[in-house]
C-alpha cells in the first residue's frame, strides 16, 4: 500500500517542523536514524529494509541489527512523519536520535528499563513464594484469605508491567502475520493469571501466582542475556577496518583517536597509517595506498588540495590533512555499515532459520494446546497438565534457531575481514558451497602486483650501472625500485648523490661526480606487456630494464586446493595464447581449460555455459564476466569500476585471501549445521522432558537460556584463532 504525505491528523506530523531539522544529516538528501524496539529477527529486518517500497520519497532504508538502527534517507520531499507512520503500523516503537547524539544513550536507557522490570518481578517472585509457602504448609483462618490475596496483589505489577515486554512482541507478530515466541509466553503467563485468580474467587488452594511469576522472572533475565548477546556480536561496530585506538596528532599539539576527529580538525599522518577518516590534503605532494577502496594496488601520488578516502594509507614519510567529516559518515564507513547490514539481513540462511523457528514454535503451540487437554482429561489433573505445558512453552525456545545464523554470519564477516576480504554480496557463502568451476584472469590475477626484471640492454650491466641504480633507486616507493633493490640489494655502496631527487610520476634524477644521471620510463618498449625504464648519463641512454609482473606463489596451491576439492579451473585472459598456455602450465590448469585472446564479450559468452561458476579477476574487461557468474571476486589489484561488479574484493594482495575465503566458506557451513543440531536437540530433548513431567516451569526458565550459550560457545569454537 503506497503511503502518502496528506494523511489527515497524523499524530506524527510534528516531526515535520523545522525544530526537527536538526535531525537531517544530509544537505541534498535527507538522512534520519531512528532507534527502533522490537527488532526480533531478520523478518522485522526485511519488512523495514522494504520501506521503500511502499514509499516512493524513501531513498534507503538501513537497519543495524545489534544496535537496533534505523537509518533512512528520503528525498528533499520526503517526511519523517511518514516513516513515524509506517512504523507505527508494523507495530515498532522508536524514537528519533539528534544529529549529534549518540544511540548509546537509547540502549542504556533500554537496558535500565529491562533491568527496572527484573528487579521488580525479582523482589514480587520472592515475596509470592514466602506466602506460597505459608499456603503450601497450611496456614489456616483468616491469615490463609490474607496470604491468598497478597499473592494476588504481588502478581499485579508483574501482569501490568514487567509483562509489558511480552504483550509488545505478542502485538508486533499479530501485525506482521508472524508466530512469535512472546506469543505462548503471554498466553501461558495470562492463564496462569487468570486459573489462579478464578481458583481464588472460588476458593481453591490451586494457584499458579508464584511459579509464573518465578518463570517471568528467569525468562527476563534469560532474554536479558540474549540482548546483550546480540549487541555484542551482531552489530556492525565488530568490523570497524579504522582501529579504534590508533592515535593522530592534531595541529594544536594534542592527540585524538580516528573516531573523535572531527570535520575540519588538521592532523598529521606517519607512514604506514590508515586515514582515520575523509579528508584534504594539505601538505605537499604524497604517496598513498588505495588498495583498501579502489583495490588498485600500485600506490598513487596525490597532489595538495586533492580529496583522499578513509581507509587509505600513507607511504610517504608523513601527510597533513583536513578533515572533511567524521568517521561515521566516511565512505569507507557507510560501504562497512551496508556490506554488514545486508550480509545479517538479506540472507537465504537467515530466511530458513527464521521459517525453522517459526515452525518450531507452531509446533509447540500446537503440541501444548492438545497435550493440555488430552492429559487433563485423562488424568483428571488439569492443573499437572498446566505445569508440563507452562514448562514445554518456556524451555522450547527457538531463541538458538533465530540467533545462530546471523551469529555465525557475523563472526565469519568479521573474521573474513581481517584476512582482507570484503563480502558485499550477503548470499555468498551459500553460492560457494555450489561452485563447481573457477575463472581466472591471468593479469594481475595469477601474476602479483610486483615486477621483476627480465631482460637488461646490455645484456649483462657492470658493477657500476647497477650500484647507480641502486643509488638513484633507494628513496623510491615505485614498485619498479623495490623490483630493483630485492635483485641487486647485496652490491649496493653509498655514493655522494648532488640534488637527489623523485619527480613523482616522472623519474628520477641525480648528480654524480659533476655527471647527471636519470631513470625514465621507456617510450619504445618493444615487450608490450612489460615495463620499462632507461638510465641516462647527461641525456643519453646508457642501460635499459624490462620488467614484467611475477606469477603469484600461491597461484599453484589454489589451483591444486581448488582440484583436491573436485572443482574445475579455467584461465580466461585476453592475452595472447603462448603466454597463456605458459601460466596454464605453470599452474597445472588442464590446456583445455585455457581461453586466450578474449574480448570482455568473449569471456562473458564462456562463462555463460558454465553452471555454479566463480570468476576472479581485475580489470575492466573482466566486468561482464564477473556480473554473468554465480560469483564475482575482484582482486586487489582492480579497478573502482570493476569492484562495483564484484560480490567480494580482496583488499590484500595475491591469491592467498581465496584460499582463505574457501576456509571460512567451510568452517561458516560446518558451524551452521552444527548451531542447528545443537539447537534441534535441545529443544527436543527439553521439550519431551518437560512433557514427562521432569521439569517443572523454573527448572525450564533456568534451562531456557542453555540453547543460546550452547549456539555462542560452538560458534566462538568454530571461529577460533
Amino acid at each position: 500500500m503506497e503511503l502518502t504525505s496528506n494523511v489527515k491528523l497524523n499524530k506524527f506530523d510534528y516531526l515535520d517542523s523545522n525544530d526537527i531539522q536538526d535531525y537531517v544529516f544530509n544537505g541534498k538528501t535527507k538522512e534520519f536514524r531512528l532507534f527502533v524496539e522490537g527488532i526480533k529477527c531478520s523478518r522485522c529486518v526485511n519488512k523495514l529494509e522494504a520501506i521503500p517500497l511502499s514509499y516512493t520519497e524513501c531513498i534507503s532504508s538501513r537497519v543495524d541489527f545489534g544496535k537496533k538502527e534505523l537509518t533512512v534517507q528520503l528525498t528533499p520531499n520526503g517526511k519523517i512523519s511518514d516513516i513515524a507512520t509506517k512504523l507505527s503500523s508494523l507495530g515498532f516503537s522508536f524514537k528519533l536520535i539528534a544529529k549529534d547524539d549518540s544511540l548509546e544513550q537509547e540502549r542504556i536507557k533500554e537496558k535500565r528499563k529491562d533491568l527496572k522490570r527484573i528487579a521488580v518481578t525479582g523482589f514480587c517472585a520472592a515475596q509470592l513464594m514466602v506466602y506460597s509457602f505459608g499456603i503450601y504448609f497450611g496456614v489456616q483462618d483468616n491469615w490463609l484469605s490474607v496470604f491468598k490475596w497478597l499473592n494476588f496483589i504481588l502478581f499485579l505489577p508483574i501482569i501490568f508491567y514487567s509483562a509489558i515486554p511480552f504483550y509488545k512482541g505478542s502485538l508486533l507478530a499479530f501485525k506482521n502475520k508472524i508466530i512469535h515466541i512472546d506469543l505462548p509466553i503471554t498466553i501461558a503467563l495470562l492463564s496462569g493469571f487468570f486459573l489462579s485468580t478464578y481458583n481464588l474467587l472460588i476458593g481453591s488452594k490451586d494457584f499458579y501466582f508464584d511459579s509464573t511469576a518465578g518463570f517471568i522472572f528467569l525468562i527476563l533475565v534469560a532474554r536479558f542475556f540474549v540482548n546483550k548477546t546480540q549487541e555484542n556480536f551482531l552489530s556492525s561496530k565488530k568490523i570497524n577496518l579504522i582501529p579504534l585506538d590508533e592515535l593522530y596528532q592534531i595541529t594544536d599539539g594534542n592527540y585524538k583517536t580516528s573516531h573523535q576527529i572531527k570535520t575540519d580538525d588538521i592532523f598529521l599522518v606517519k607512514r604506514h597509517q590508515l586515514l582515520p577518516t575523509d579528508c584534504v590534503l594539505v601538505s605537499n605532494d604524497c604517496i598513498v595506498d588505495t588498495s583498501l577502496l579502489s583495490g588498485e594496488s600500485e600506490p598513487k601520488v596525490f597532489h595538495k588540495g586533492l580529496t583522499l578516502l578513509a581507509g587509505n594509507k600513507v607511504i610517504s614519510e608523513s601527510a597533513k590533512l583536513q578533515a572533511l567529516r567524521p568517521y561515521k559518515d566516511s565512505r569507507l564507513f557507510q560501504l562497512t555499515e551496508q556490506s554488514f547490514s545486508n550480509l545479517i539481513s538479506k540472507n537465504n540462511y537467515l530466511s530458513q532459520s527464521d521459517r525453522l523457528a517459526q515452525k518450531l514454535i507452531t509446533t509447540v503451540f500446537t503440541v501444548s494446546l492438545l497435550f493440555f487437554i488430552l492429559y487433563g482429561l485423562f488424568t483428571n489433573n488439569f492443573t499437572e497438565s498446566f505445569n508440563r505445558v507452562l514448562a514445554l512453552l518456556v524451555v522450547a525456545c527457538p531463541c538458538a534457531l533465530a540467533f545462530g545464523a546471523p551469529l555465525t554470519l557475523s563472526q565469519a564477516f568479521a573474521y573474513a575481514k581481517e584476512k582482507g576480504i570484503f563480502i558485499r554480496n550477503a548470499n555468498v557463502f551459500e553460492k560457494l558451497n555450489d561452485i563447481k568451476n573457477v575463472f581466472f584472469d591471468k593479469t594481475g590475477t595469477l601474476t602479483s602486483g610486483k615486477l621483476e626484471i627480465v631482460q637488461t640492454w646490455p645484456e649483462s650491466l657492470d658493477l657500476k650501472t647497477i650500484n647507480i641504480l641502486l643509488n638513484l633507486e633507494q628513496i623510491s616507493y615505485h614498485p619498479i625500485a623495490f623490483s630493483i633493490r630485492e635483485k641487486w640489494s647485496s652490491i649496493f655502496l653509498p655514493l655522494d648523490l648532488k640534488n637527489h631527487s623523485e619527480f613523482l610520476g616522472k623519474g628520477i634524477n641525480a648528480k654524480i661526480d659533476d655527471d647527471l644521471y636519470e631513470i625514465k620510463s621507456l617510450s619504445d618498449n618493444l615487450h608490450s606487456d612489460d615495463y620499462a625504464v632507461a638510465l641516462f648519463k647527461n641525456k643519453e641512454v646508457i642501460a635499459r630494464l624490462y620488467f614484467k609482473e611475477k606469477l603469484l606463489v600461491e597461484s599453484l596451491d589454489i589451483i591444486q586446493y581448488l582440484k583436491n576439492h573436485n572443482i574445475n579451473c579455467y584461465l580466461v585472459s585476453g592475452d595472447k595464447k603462448q603466454k597463456c598456455i605458459d601460466v596454464a602450465r605453470t599452474c597445472k590448469i588442464p590446456t583445455e581449460n585455457v581461453f586466450y585472446d578474449l574480448f570482455p564479450e568473449d569471456k562473458e559468452r564462456i562463462i555463460s555455459n558454465y553452471n555454479h561458476s566463480a570468476m576472479i579477476g581485475d580489470g575492466h574487461n573482466d566486468m561482464l564476466a564477473l556480473s554473468k557468474s554465480d560469483v564475482g571476486i575482484v582482486v586487489s589489484s582492480c579497478s573502482q569500476t570493476t569492484l562495483s561488479t564484484a560480490d567480494i574484493y580482496f583488499t590484500k594482495s595475491g591469491l592467498k585471501p581465496f584460499l582463505d575465503l574457501l576456509k571460512i566458506n567451510e568452517i561458516t557451513k560446518n558451524t551452521l549445521e552444527r548451531n542447528l543440531f545443537l539447537s534441534l536437540l535441545y529443544n527436543l530433548t527439553a521439550g519431551t522432558c518437560a512433557l514427562l513431567g521432569l521439569i517443572n516451569p523454573l527448572i525450564a526458565a533456568l534451562l531456557m537460556p542453555l540453547s543460546t550459550g550452547l549456539v555462542l560457545l560452538s560458534t566462538l569454537w568454530g571461529y577460533r584463532k
